[in-house]
């Protein structure tokens, strides 16, 4: 029995201002029309694009991203995408008026788990991180002591602006 197989190019992005940013280095994962895990997984690479060999049948592919899982649609012999909806989050770590540079802020989920990820303050203590749609916490470690912000909602395609300060 031949059974036909092609080869389907699954595509993993961030949307944020109407672009749509290659996420490489993800895991995707091959499930069955009725969500049952196949046990085929690929890294995505650098354009964020995963290739699996697959006959003629549907099926779907979960992504996971910082805590959270995307799905794409049901697909059948065709490459298929899977997009995450994505704001911005500028964060200022100060003291006073002044802004602290080269502070480590780490990024946390809603829950509080930590997310994997950090970013270096510039010269005026600002960081930038492009995020998906959610609740996020920030840490500021400064000088041997944690500062925390507020938890902040990220939307698609907007910015949130909060700030740090250690002298509160």
């Amino acid at each position: 029995i031949d059974i036909p197989h092609q080869d389907t190019a699954v595509t993993f992005t961030g949307a944020y201002l109407g672009t749509d940013d290659p996420l490489a280095g993800q895991r995707v994962y091959l499930y069955s029309p009725s969500g049952g895990y196949l046990g085929l997984n690929q890294l995505t690479d650098d354009n964020g694009r995963a290739i699996f060999r697959l006959p003629g049948q549907s099926f779907k592919i979960r992504a996971d991203y910082l805590g959270e899982s995307y799905w794409s649609q049901l697909f059948q012999f065709q490459d298929v995408a899977v997009q995450v909806p994505q704001g911005a989050v500028d964060l200022q770590v100060r003291r006073g008026q002044a802004g602290l540079a080269a502070v480590r802020v780490y990024l946390f989920s809603g829950e509080g788990s930590y997310l994997g990820r950090y970013a270096l303050t510039d010269s005026d203590g600002w960081v930038a991180f492009i995020l998906p749609e959610g609740i996020y916490r920030f840490r500021a470690d400064v000088e041997g002591a944690q500062y925390w912000a507020s938890d902040v909602a990220v939307a698609l395609d907007q910015t949130a602006t909060i700030e740090i300060d250690t002298e509160q």
